[in-house]
């Protein structure tokens, strides 16, 4: 029991240094609006559908905004539709 109290203190440490942006190699989430977040799932769901230049448009009007622009979501499905289309999105 020892172990395992001693453990979950030091995991719970671990998860708030790596989590800490103010941390050397501490990472930002980057938390998308309501209303980016319905068009994140649009797009989504466009893309499952084979709807590629639909769910395109859709990324690149999110990527107008600045902060989207380091979402870890949004970045993620530019990937999978780069990989699906063969097209690279334009920095």
């Amino acid at each position: 029991k020892r172990f395992l109290k001693k453990l979950w203190q030091q995991c719970g440490k671990l998860h708030t240094f790596c989590n800490d942006p103010n941390t050397i190699g501490g990472k930002a989430v980057v938390v998308l609006s309501s209303e980016d977040e319905y068009k994140y799932q649009e797009a989504v769901q466009k893309m499952n559908i084979n709807d590629t230049t639909g769910a395109i448009a859709i990324v690149n009007e999110l990527l107008k905004k600045p902060q989207n622009k380091r979402s870890s979501k949004i970045l993620d499905l530019m990937k999978q539709l780069e990989v699906r289309t063969g097209v690279k999105f334009s920095e």
